[in-house]
């Protein structure tokens, strides 16, 4: 009878004390400082100074067929509506020395996070890769929206232009982000805009 009780006594013991450990450590975690920029200011990353000149908003299907080059990168299945391709040109310059380029620059929006495909970045971005990139250059990110992953209002907002971007360079001890202040509609822009 005494040992049910007791371990009953030392299993809420050691359910209060890891409560008590969580309630502690999240009240003095560090937060990450957060350094924040506007389109068309620089943002500073591992040596290298990051600043968004552009940003396109596609039709997924259209941008292929303005940019057939890339053709191979779309995916037949994608329903029409189902998925814009939002394209940020960024303008990179080296800072230090032995500056680091990141490529790898993920997008958030909404509750979301998106990463890019690597391949079609490199497809895109030929001097990245091939070392007659240089300091000042410009670099072109594709980012793919998915509607299923948005409310049907979020999604609206997206195809209007009116969702607030935020590219984000590092999560700590520093955390860089980039707002993403004017984003062009692919059709009211001359579709060349964005070939280098």
């Amino acid at each position: 009878m005494k040992k049910p009780i007791l371990l009953m006594i030392c299993t809420l013991i050691c359910a209060v004390l890891v409560l008590v450990r969580i309630i502690y450590v999240t009240g003095h975690a560090r937060r990450p400082v957060v350094n924040q920029v506007t389109q068309g200011e620089g943002a500073v990353y591992k040596g290298i100074e990051y600043q968004i000149v552009d940003a396109v908003l596609w039709e997924y299907a259209d941008f292929f067929k303005a940019h057939s080059e890339l053709e191979g990168y779309a995916e037949d299945n994608v329903g029409k509506n189902q998925r814009k391709l939002l394209v940020v040109e960024y303008k990179v310059s080296r800072v230090e020395e032995d500056g680091s380029l990141e490529t790898y620059i993920p997008l958030q929006y909404y509750h979301l996070f998106n990463g890019i495909d690597i391949f079609m970045l490199q497809a895109m971005n030929p001097s990245l890769f091939d070392g007659t990139f240089h300091s000042g250059d410009t670099m072109l990110v594709p980012y793919e929206l998915y509607r299923e992953n948005l409310l049907e209002s979020q999604w609206q907002e997206v195809e209007e232009g009116k969702t607030v971007y935020k590219t984000v360079l590092g999560m700590y001890p520093e955390k860089n982000e980039m707002l993403i202040t004017d984003v062009d509609i692919a059709e009211d822009k001359d579709e060349t805009a964005i070939e280098k």
